[in-house]
């Protein structure tokens, strides 16, 4: 049984607001004539930063003005540093500046103080005995949730996409583990579970990158997986969230996290109720890549004599072995499965805009169609239409032809070509 990886980094929203100072860096580049150095660095996109804006050392545009605090220099470098973080995630090595992850961290902690603060309005709110020391204690902090602040959010959500896709770094997660980014990780799934939910619902994209940055440090460094707040986030909160969520990008996240975590020797056992609730997820007709993730975890819980007696005698398992039964006969009649999920749970590939291969395409697609209008317009006056060369490679002439173009003077060269 292979265990599941996480997906490769991912480019969101931070590509609109990249694109609009990019634009507007290359407008007042137009306007004073500067043409770009011969040597300058090939970028994957025009919105990519190069090398000379990615340069080793404490004197780095885009990290000072991630440092220096101000809201319009610090939402001029996060959606570049998501463009780095994406295109030249190989080259995109924190060892190479000061501090990096300490930059990186600091609009999620901010965002954490909101939500904790907002988790502990919750708990006042629901408190019978509102008037204790300990109520009244955390009460000075508290703060309803209407008061939280979007741009927070946002900014934190940004960071969090940089130290994801620069987890799948082997160098890159050494470094956060050393920054003690796990101290984050820790007061993150310290937070209610209840509110761990409501916080997925209305704020799924930060949430899954900080899952995804869990499982890289969970998977790649074994002293944060020995931590007691790694074991007790495994064996306590993943569970309790995936039995109270309904969400099936936050179940594909955490369900592999589950997989590793017990498939190594030391881990606590889950919470009661969790193993019935994964049984039940067979008796749904889940979506594939889910089905597959519930599979590999029963069979992993399945090798413990615990959890293998737990099956066995659950009331319910008639009905679930009938299930398996079907699934394995319908592995092995010939026909075609349709994998793909229907409905909202069907995934749709998003291409990045500004990459390589979307240019390229839509290039060929606006030639093609150029090709075709000028055809039918010629054609519509009795002509064989026109062939304009218009491929990705120039036409390969004879050499006595191109030596007589050569020695044309214009414009008679023009008009013979």
């Amino acid at each position: 049984m292979a265990i599941p990886s996480s997906s490769r980094p991912v480019s969101t929203n931070a590509q609109a607001q990249a694109q609009a100072h990019a634009a507007a860096a290359y407008r007042a580049q137009q306007q004073q004539g500067q043409a770009p150095h011969p040597h300058q660095q090939q970028q994957l996109s025009p919105l990519t930063p190069t090398d000379r804006d990615l340069h080793s050392g404490n004197r780095n545009r885009l990290w000072l003005a991630l440092k220096s605090g101000i809201d319009t220099e610090v939402d001029w470098a996060l959606p570049l540093l998501v463009l780095a973080s994406f295109d030249r995630h190989d080259a995109f090595i924190f060892e190479r500046w000061v501090d990096p992850v300490l930059a990186l961290a600091e609009w999620p902690n901010r965002w954490l103080d909101d939500l904790e603060r907002e988790a502990a309005y919750h708990r006042l709110m629901k408190d019978a005995a509102a008037g204790t020391e300990v109520a009244e204690r955390d009460a000075l902090g508290a703060i309803p949730s209407w008061t939280r602040s979007p741009a927070t959010e946002l900014r934190a959500s940004y960071s969090l996409q940089i130290l994801r896709n620069s987890s799948f770094h082997e160098r890159n997660i050494v470094s956060m583990y050393k920054a003690d980014l796990g101290a984050f990780l820790s007061r993150f799934f310290d937070l209610p579970t209840e509110f761990l939910v409501e916080v997925a619902t209305r704020a799924p994209e930060p949430f899954q990158h900080i899952l995804i940055i869990f499982q890289s440090l969970y998977d790649r460094i074994p002293a944060f997986a020995a931590e007691p707040s790694a074991m007790r986030a495994v064996s306590q909160v993943l569970p309790a969230l995936a039995m109270q969520t309904a969400d099936v990008g936050v179940l594909l996240a955490v369900l592999p996290i589950m997989i590793r975590a017990f498939a190594l020797p030391g881990t606590p056992p889950a919470p009661d109720g969790f193993l019935q609730h994964m049984l039940y997820y067979l008796t749904l007709n889940p979506p594939a890549p889910l089905l597959d993730y519930v599979l590999d975890l029963l069979a992993v819980l399945a090798t413990v004599p615990t959890y293998a007696r737990a099956i066995l005698s659950d009331s319910s398992f008639p009905a679930y072995l009938k299930t398996l039964v079907m699934l394995l006969d319908h592995g092995a009649r010939q026909e075609n499965a349709m994998w793909n999920p229907s409905g909202p749970f069907r995934p749709m590939d998003v291409p990045n805009p500004a990459s390589e291969v979307t240019l390229a395409r839509d290039a060929s697609r606006r030639r093609r169609a150029e090709r075709e209008a000028d055809k039918a317009r010629m054609e519509a006056f009795g002509g064989n239409g026109v062939f304009r060369e218009v491929a990705d490679k120039p036409p390969v002439l004879p050499r006595p032809l191109v030596k007589e173009l050569y020695a044309m003077s214009e414009p008679k060269r023009s008009i013979s070509w």
